[in-house]
Parts: structure tokens; C-alpha cells; sequence
């Protein structure tokens, strides 16, 4: 729960800081490259997001259905495993997004106005 904490904390602070920042200014405009680490920050704590709460369903259902195999289904090894393939399918996922993102053709300026 912790780290499910920590996923919606980063969800917070990727998209607000811009968002505040840009209520004081009279040219409310992201450029390309802020727009794309956006995307891969919210895309990698989407991703993480989405594989911690599978995660935690799987708990739930060796904690419901085998309830004297859970100790040893849900050691802390298989905790951590779980936690850390979480990030890496998060930054995985960010990045094929990201890829896709990147390769389609701008036509005109690389500003996003009026986001």
C-alpha cells in the first residue's frame, strides 16, 4: 500500500507544478519536450499503477481461496518481485507509448498552445 502511495503522489506532482506555474502566466504554451516527459511520466506511473494492483488482487485471491498456502505463496520474496517488476513494466510501457508518440509526423510549430 505503501508504494501504491508513492505511485499517486508521482501522479500528482508530474502534471500540477506545469499546471500551477502556468495559472501566473500570460503565455500558457508546453513545448514538445515537456509534453513528451509528461506523457512518459504519467504512462510509467499509469503502467507501475496498473501491475501493482495486479498484484494485490493476487494477494487478495491466495489470501481468500488458499488461505493455509499463503505464507508460502506470499513470501517477501515474491513480494519484492512483484513490487520490482511493477516499475520495470511501468518504464517498459512508458516507453513503447512514447515510442509511438514520437514517430508520428508534427506538422507546424513543436508548441502546444493552450493546453
Amino acid at each position: 500500500l505503501a508504494n501504491l502511495s508513492v505511485i499517486d503522489m508521482i501522479f500528482c506532482s508530474i502534471i500540477a507544478p506545469k499546471m500551477i506555474c502556468d495559472i501566473f502566466k500570460e503565455h500558457k504554451a508546453l513545448s514538445f519536450c515537456g509534453c513528451i516527459t509528461q506523457i512518459f511520466f504519467n504512462h510509467a506511473a499509469g503502467g507501475t499503477e496498473m501491475v501493482l494492483l495486479l498484484a494485490m488482487a493476487f494477494d487478495r485471491y491466495v489470501a481468500i481461496c488458499k488461505p493455509l498456502h499463503y505464507p508460502t505463496i506470499m513470501s517477501s520474496r515474491t513480494c519484492i518481485c512483484f513490487l520490482v517488476s511493477s516499475w520495470i513494466v511501468g518504464f517498459i510501457h512508458s516507453s513503447f507509448q512514447l515510442n509511438f508518440v514520437v514517430n508520428l509526423p508534427f506538422c507546424g510549430p513543436k508548441c502546444i498552445g493552450r493546453f
